[in-house]
């Protein structure tokens, strides 16, 4: 059962976004009005549980607004970096995988562009570091040591790990887009849907709240279940603050993430 798990974990961790076709009702593509909805700082908690398995584990995912700060990603620092910083960690079983991404650096061509990610996976206490440095419209893969793949990039373009924040911060929207995988080296076409309006129970409500529901799939050769996410539709209160389109919960393979927490307070 395990080795299913871990099978299902990598899956979930390879499908991710870069770009999209989508164009909203004033006829402009939507990676060039794309914003922010999320406050200076936020932390998403999950219970995470696999199907057919008694094995759980815990997802967090914070991102924070920073200006002028000092920061080290993937062993690379960057000085007085502005943006978007994202970190998310997944345990379980003896699996650790953690990401970090620093977006939202200015760009004629796209709102919201990466501009370096990295991924660590432990397993056993082994640990893998693979980075991806965004310069010019072009990804540096590194996985640790000194060797590199350059992968020539084109409009629109984002990093494996900020599917989940763009499709909060798209809304409902059906598009398709290329995605960077690290994994692969390359950068591949992934397809967005919007579903039908779920009704998920969530910690902030008595009962069941409605959510946008959004597939995301290989636009070529699928392999597995596409991700299903479920955002909130309205907005939560939390500590006399607004959180916008909430991811309630979302569903990668045999593996759910139900959320547990948020906090607006590191």
């Amino acid at each position: 059962m395990k080795r299913k798990v871990f099978t299902a974990i990598i899956l979930v961790l390879t499908l991710t976004l870069t770009a999209a076709s989508f164009t909203a009702c004033n006829n402009q593509p939507f990676y060039t009005t794309v914003s922010a909805v999320w406050k200076d700082y936020e932390r998403f908690e999950y219970d995470v549980t696999v199907a057919d398995s008694d094995e759980k584990g815990t997802f967090t995912a914070e991102i924070s607004i920073i200006r002028s700060t000092d920061v080290e990603i993937g062993g690379i620092k960057l000085q007085k970096a502005s943006g978007h910083y994202y970190e998310s960690r997944l345990e379980i079983g003896d699996t650790v995988i953690r990401e970090e991404l620093l977006f939202g650096a200015i760009n004629q061509s796209q709102n919201l562009t990466p501009v370096l990610s990295a991924r660590s996976v432990t397993r056993n206490g082994v640990t893998t570091v693979t980075t991806v440095n965004y310069k010019d419209g072009v990804a540096r893969f590194s996985d640790g040591g000194e060797d590199f793949t350059d992968v020539k990039l084109s409009t629109p373009y984002y990093d494996n790990s900020q599917i989940y924040i763009l499709m909060r911060a798209t809304g409902s929207a059906n598009f398709t887009y290329k995605a960077m995988i690290p994994a692969e080296k390359q950068a591949v076409a992934l397809k967005c849907a919007a579903g039908a309006s779920v009704q998920v129970s969530c910690p902030y409500s008595e009962t069941p709240v409605a959510c946008y529901s959004m597939t995301v799939s290989r636009d070529e050769k699928l392999t597995g279940s596409p991700f299903t996410t479920f955002y909130a539709s309205t907005a939560f209160t939390v500590d006399g603050k607004s959180v916008i389109n909430a991811l309630v919960k979302f569903v990668e393979g045999d593996v759910t993430y139900t959320l547990k927490n948020i906090s607006l307070t590191k």
